[in-house]
């Protein structure tokens, strides 16, 4: 979006495809967890300026090879966002392993007994949203501490609420095995714990989605990747280079 409005404020004829029936991308994924609302205000001013400066906007249009090819642009910005990482021990035996973007989007239901693999920012939010429905949540994660990537004011009041929701965490965790009835883990000490849970909630990270850049490769002569497109990373830094791209065109 801060790519497309730049673009058009310098002149540019730009056509803006979005494959959901909204704009936004993860932040209406971000604006789910508790306290985090007042990120919707990002898009609401972003679909103001591209009203203003006249860009094209198409929803429920996902870009495939041929119909950018048709379309016959000078120039394709990819801003095509990230995927999930599944870490091999979270294929589950009975399908009760699910990623976060799954339950923030309603798409999944929180179980009664949730873990949720992944302790750092998202994870976190993640486990405060569905401590409002769940009985028992469990954090899991590889470092010694949770929220590790937050920032540290926001991280202190996270972790309060995390406390006053009983959302137990478990640190340091080495090895993990997801069974019938939840996750067995060893830590870095070498002691064993078992998670009961009726659910499993995969946040451990996100991966570039680079499936059309790869297909364009030799169909379009000029392509810029911005966003998680090109590495998964915060808001403020994704717009940064929405706005950057936008002044190179």
């Amino acid at each position: 979006m801060q790519a497309a409005v730049v673009a058009a404020a310098r002149g540019h004829q730009v056509t803006l495809w979005e494959k959901d029936r909204v704009l936004g991308g993860q932040i209406n994924l971000a604006v789910v967890p508790p306290h985090k609302e007042e990120f919707r205000n990002a898009v609401r001013f972003l679909e103001r300026q591209l009203a203003k400066h006249g860009v094209e906007v198409v929803l429920n249009r996902e870009a495939d090879v041929q119909s950018v090819v048709d379309l016959a642009p000078d120039v394709v910005v990819l801003a095509t966002g990230s995927n999930p990482v599944m870490p091999p021990t979270a294929g589950g035996k009975t399908g009760r392993t699910v990623n976060s973007d799954d339950v923030l989007s309603g798409k999944v239901r929180p179980g009664n007994r949730v873990a949720v693999i992944g302790g750092g920012m998202t994870g976190c939010e993640t486990a405060e949203f569905v401590a409002q429905m769940a009985e028992e949540v469990s954090l899991v994660e590889l470092l010694d501490e949770i929220a590790s990537d937050t920032i540290r004011q926001i991280r202190k009041l996270l972790l309060r609420r995390l406390a006053e929701r009983n959302v137990r965490s478990f640190t340091g965790v080495v090895r993990e095995q997801i069974t019938d009835g939840g996750i067995e883990m060893e830590d870095k000490t070498g002691h064993r714990h078992i998670v009961e849970a009726d659910q499993i909630i995969v946040a451990a990270g996100r991966a570039p989605n680079t499936d059309l850049l790869d297909e364009l490769h030799d169909k379009v002569a000029d392509v810029y990747v911005i966003g998680d497109a090109h590495e998964p990373s915060r808001i403020l830094e994704a717009i940064h280079e929405g706005f950057e791209a936008g002044l190179k065109l």
